[in-house]
């Protein structure tokens, strides 16, 4: 119906607002996937509104579009440039969030094959130990190569988009060369087989267009899909788009921040912290026994203080500490009986900190 495409443009028009007001700030999500999207419901026109959220990977980028080296995003999420460890920035983000986009328009994965979770369940089932785990570590490494080959497959030669990737390949291997990593045989090897399987890629594009019936749409996302990080559009490029225009929620009011603005306000004005004398037992410890008081005098039921401290640990940032942790679990709390009891429960209304004194 129509209000059913309603619902998915509106889904994906409020994730890239989100999403391009994190970029403005230079931040990156780094874990974009559908599971840390959440609905919650509301008075709006379509009854829910949409949340990003996990973000404890999230950093800033300083402006550098490869500052970035760990392992950050699921594998099918992942970017070429995160596969290969060579370094990302913010277009690490839009690239993950095409294929959510994708997702949401087709109801499938764009580069998960079904025998993913067949392998997966049969290291699952084995029994703990170090065997299982070299299995896992192994696995996932391979999976990793094998999404690549399905996105070469479909997207095609990375070299016509990105010439400057073998490059980039060769500096990597030849600074783990001087390290003693790899010998001489095992860099051409390596650099050999990177070769071969770029140029085995052919465009195949219809992969995609035979499932995305959405003409805008699938405009849209394979102009996310470059493999050129610096090729991807911009959030803030994609919110301008027509496809867009007609939401009844469409703001025209598109924020633009020039990153560099964003560092040069960040270093006149830093944040002053007190010296921190809690680790994170210590916060953890605070929270859980605040999180069983709020239980206690709103009336939760016990077992909704598990799916609480679910969310804390899952949601838990370094950057939050024992002067700040009530206001972080009091959002967990809200999180929680939003989704359960659909209101807010346990925000207290005098001042958080009076807690902390």
């Amino acid at each position: 119906s129509q209000e059913y495409f309603l619902g998915k443009e509106f889904i994906a028009y409020e994730l890239i607002k989100g999403f391009n007001y994190l970029h403005n700030q230079d931040i990156i999500h780094a874990d974009i996937k559908l599971d840390n999207i959440l609905l919650f419901k509301s008075n709006n026109i379509l009854g829910y509104d949409i949340k990003i959220s996990d973000f404890g990977i999230s950093t800033h980028t300083s402006c550098q579009p490869s500052k970035l080296m760990n392992d950050a995003y699921t594998t099918y999420y992942r970017p070429p440039e995160v596969i290969l460890k060579l370094g990302f920035g913010l277009s690490a983000d839009i690239w993950a969030l095409a294929n959510v986009l994708y997702t949401l328009y087709t109801e499938k994965y764009l580069f998960f094959h079904p025998n993913d979770n067949i392998e997966s369940d049969n290291i699952n089932n084995l029994p703990d130990g170090p065997a299982k785990t070299k299995l896992y570590n192994d696995y996932q490494k391979e999976l990793a190569n094998r999404v690549l080959e399905r996105v070469i497959k479909i997207l095609g030669n990375p070299l016509n988009d990105w010439p400057e990737l073998i490059q980039l390949i060769d500096d990597k291997y030849d600074k783990l060369y001087n390290k003693g990593i790899y010998n001489e045989i095992e860099i051409k090897d390596i650099k050999d087989n990177y070769l071969r399987l770029f140029k085995s890629g052919e465009y195949y594009p219809q992969i995609i267009r035979a499932t995305i019936k959405d003409d805008d749409m699938y405009s849209i996302i394979m102009k996310m899909l470059k493999f050129n990080p610096d090729h991807r559009i911009k959030l803030s490029e994609v919110l301008s788009n027509q496809y867009f225009k007609k939401l009844p929620n469409y703001d025209i009011n598109i924020e633009q921040v020039i990153c560099e603005d964003v560092i040069d306000k960040r270093q006149k004005y830093p944040s002053t912290m007190p010296i921190i004398k809690y680790d994170f037992m210590s916060i953890r410890i605070k929270s859980f026994e605040y999180i069983l008081e709020r239980i206690q005098k709103y009336k939760f039921d016990n077992s909704d203080f598990f799916m609480i401290y679910y969310i804390f640990d899952t949601c838990y940032n370094s950057s939050i500490t024992i002067y700040d942790y009530i206001n972080f679990t009091i959002a967990c709390i809200s999180i929680w009986s939003s989704f359960k009891y659909g209101e807010a429960r346990g925000i207290p209304t005098k001042n958080l900190y009076d807690k902390i004194s």
